[in-house]
């Protein structure tokens, strides 16, 4: 799976996941995830998270992960190197969306568990990073409410998709809810600690169907 956003600015913190294989018991479940400092080095200078790799305009800094600057046309995405091999799993990021804008803002940032051995590269497109005709389920968090698009706009939605849905028909289903997610950086109050949690836990309950819990923790104080 990966994160992947557009012309925003979103200083990523950490990711924890935990997976559990099926036919399997607690002792052999598989952590993926990542916290900071990121103390590793590249070959060229850079820093990198061990088991991902970064896209286009991302930045690993050593306490954070930029995933684009705050300037127009940005766009970066940080994608997992591993699958997910499981039928249940659990996952907790924490992340800011911030900026100096009052009003014009942002775009988009994704979650995307999606099926494939291979999603980078290619398959990057233009329905918040990703192509729409994935085959998975992605939650996406939208901090900007297009005029054309008001009437079924939702903060946080769930896209779902077996590979032959329209982005349309997917958006129709406003699966989703509001949420209070961007941070300005002009307001007094505005700290560096400011972020928002998600908590998602998927599992598989029979061959064609499944079960999938998001929480939102607006301001990272453990009000989900």
């Amino acid at each position: 799976f990966f994160f992947e956003m557009r012309a925003m600015l979103v200083l990523f913190f950490c990711l924890c996941l935990l997976s559990q294989p099926a036919l399997s018991n607690v002792a052999t479940q598989h952590r993926m995830g990542f916290s900071a400092p990121f103390n590793e080095v590249g070959p060229g200078g850079e820093r990198k998270i061990p088991e991902w790799s970064t896209t286009n305009d991302t930045q690993v800094m050593q306490n954070f992960v930029r995933l684009t600057p705050n300037r127009q046309f940005k766009r970066g995405g940080l994608w997992s190197d591993g699958l997910v091999e499981a039928d249940q799993f659990s996952a907790v990021f924490k992340f800011r969306i911030s900026g100096p804008g009052r009003t014009l803002f942002g775009d988009g940032l994704a979650l995307w568990f999606v099926q494939g051995s291979s999603v980078r590269g290619s398959n990057q497109g233009s329905f918040y990073g990703f192509k729409e005709d994935f085959v998975g389920f992605g939650v996406i968090f939208d901090t900007f409410k297009n005029q054309e698009s008001s009437r079924t706009h939702k903060d946080v939605r769930l896209v779902l998709n077996d590979g032959t849905r329209s982005i349309d028909s997917m958006v129709d289903e406003q699966l989703g809810c509001d949420a209070n997610m961007r941070y300005h950086e002009g307001r007094a109050d505005f700290t560096a600690f400011n972020a928002t949690r998600v908590s998602l836990s998927y599992k598989q309950t029979t061959a064609e169907n499944a079960a999938l819990t998001i929480g939102i923790d607006e301001s990272n104080s453990n009000a989900w």
